[in-house]
Order: C-alpha cells, then sequence, then structure tokens
C-alpha cells in the first residue's frame, strides 16, 4: 500500500514538474525572456529552476544586445544613405549634360557616347540599391509614412503595364474587376506593383506573358501578379519575404540585393493589407496582395 501511495505522489509531482515546465518554456518560446521561475514552481523544479533562470537572464542580454546593434546599423545604413543621394544626384546631372552634349556633338566617337551612357545606368542602378537599402531600414524600424487617397486601382496597373512593357517582348494581360477603388498610399502602390511586375518580367523567358488580375472583395481588393517562369523551390517559399532573400537557380540569376518583396512586404502590411506567394517550380509564381477598399 505504502508503495503505491508513494508511485502516486511521484506521478503527481512529475505532473506538477511537467506543468511548471511547460508554463516556463511556452513563455520563453513566445520571446518574452524577462520570466523567471518563483514560488511554488521554484519549489516544485528544484534545481532546474535555477539554471532556467539563468538561461532566461542569458538569452534576454544576449537580444537586448543583438537589438541595440540592429538599431545603431539601422542609423548608419539611414545616415549613408542621406549623405550619399547629394553627391549621387550631381553625378546622374552631370552624366545627363555629358549624354546630351554628346548628341549634339560631331566630335564625340561611339566609344564616348558608349561610356557615358554605361555610366548613366550604373549610377541609376547605385541609385536603385541605395533607397531601397534605405526604404528597408525604414520598414524594419516600422516608421513608413503613408499619404492616403482614393483612386482605382486598375489606373496604377495599367500605368506600370504600360511603363514596362515598352522596350521588351514580354506581355502583361489586365483583367478582373475594373475601376475598383482603393484608400492607400499611390505613390507607395505603384512602387509595389512596379516592384512585382519587374519580378514577373524578369524571372520569366523571351517573349512570354504575365497575368495580372483584380478581384473586388468584401472590405479589400486583392491583386494577382501570375508570371510562368522558373519558379521558387518549396522549401524556400516561406522565405520570399526575408530580407535579402534572392530566386536563384542553375540558369539564371536575378540581380539586387533581394529586398524588393521585403520591402512589398512592410508597405502593404502598413496598409493593413496582406501578401502571398505560391509557387511551382518551373511552371511559375504568383505573388498577390490585399489593400482596404474605399
Amino acid at each position: 500500500m505504502r508503495f503505491r501511495r508513494q508511485i502516486q505522489q511521484n506521478t503527481i509531482l512529475s505532473d506538477l514538474r511537467f506543468k511548471a515546465l511547460e508554463t516556463v518554456t511556452d513563455t520563453i518560446a513566445s520571446g518574452d525572456y524577462k520570466v523567471s521561475v518563483k514560488g511554488k514552481d521554484k519549489e516544485i523544479l528544484g534545481p532546474l529552476a535555477l539554471n532556467i533562470n539563468k538561461m532566461a537572464e542569458s538569452l534576454d542580454y544576449s537580444f537586448t544586445t543583438i537589438n541595440e546593434w540592429l538599431n545603431k546599423k539601422d542609423d548608419f545604413i539611414n545616415i549613408t544613405a542621406h549623405e550619399l543621394r547629394t553627391p549621387l544626384t550631381t553625378i546622374k546631372m552631370a552624366l545627363q549634360y555629358l549624354k546630351n552634349a554628346g548628341a549634339n556633338h560631331s566630335g564625340w566617337d561611339e566609344k564616348a557616347k558608349f561610356f557615358i551612357e554605361k555610366a548613366n545606368s550604373q549610377t541609376d542602378k547605385l541609385t536603385r540599391i541605395l533607397m531601397d537599402t534605405f526604404e528597408s531600414s525604414k520598414i524594419t524600424a516600422r516608421a513608413i509614412p503613408l499619404d492616403l487617397t482614393v483612386f482605382p486601382i486598375d489606373g496604377v496597373l495599367r500605368e506600370s503595364i504600360e511603363l514596362l512593357t515598352a522596350d521588351n517582348d514580354r506581355k502583361i494581360i489586365l483583367s478582373g474587376d475594373q475601376h475598383v477603388l482603393v484608400k492607400a498610399d499611390k505613390l507607395k502602390t505603384e512602387q509595389v506593383v512596379n516592384n512585382l511586375l519587374s519580378n514577373a518580367i524578369k524571372y520569366s523567358s523571351s517573349g512570354a506573358v504575365v497575368l495580372a488580375t483584380m478581384r473586388e472583395l468584401a472590405e479589400t481588393v486583392e491583386v494577382r501578379i501570375r508570371d510562368f517562369g522558373i519558379g521558387i523551390p518549396k522549401e524556400k517559399l516561406p522565405l520570399v519575404f526575408e530580407r535579402y532573400f534572392r530566386v536563384e537557380d542553375g540558369h539564371k540569376t536575378g540581380s539586387g540585393m533581394g529586398l524588393g518583396l521585403y520591402i512589398c512586404k512592410g508597405i502593404i502590411e502598413q496598409h493593413g493589407g496582406r501578401i502571398g506567394a505560391e509557387s511551382e517550380l518551373h511552371e511559375g509564381t504568383t505573388i498577390w496582395f490585399t489593400l482596404p477598399k474605399a
């Protein structure tokens, strides 16, 4: 009888220990590292409580330090981007002047014109990288200012399609609910649409078709951009909106720093919308997002 009672007491104690351990580990797993085991739980867990408390303190110190360094890094990026914008603008203006002068100057040879054009395009590329880096740091800090207005989403899509298909052989087909009004920041929305359509073109083969569709929902408008390009491996799909993620395969590598989709996600979520991705390797990718309906 005594032996049975002892087994029951041990079982109860084990259950209490398990529940106490489960409670504190769930708290730590949620990101709260300031938790500490005390009171009855400390008595139940015994020496283990001391080790858990030390671990939580160590994690809290580590993540606080990491966050401080991340904030310093973002501050550095913001300052650097701000300081570089002025000289880049000056260089761009000078190159544009030389390009225009060369077009009207018979003494300029084709080689000189080629290098001016090359310098011009590389300056544009550097400016885009700089602005993407600057924008991503604002998104990380959740500090994107929004100028909300009411406008038709199909107008933004049409302008972007006209711009992006002017100098390549891809075809973008727009379909779905027409003239639906959204309440959003128009410039930021244009940035998202341009980025998604540019990606769809970039990862499509020559002469391919890209589909852009609009769908009016109860409180939002959904836009879907579908390409039939290289696709994204299933294991990498959850990472597409992460900072610095880039789609690569053995045949084609996208240029850039991998900030485009990260920035798009930040802009859409700042509006209270949602964004997602669907893809099949070698069959294509669909990126969709929603914005509040006006």
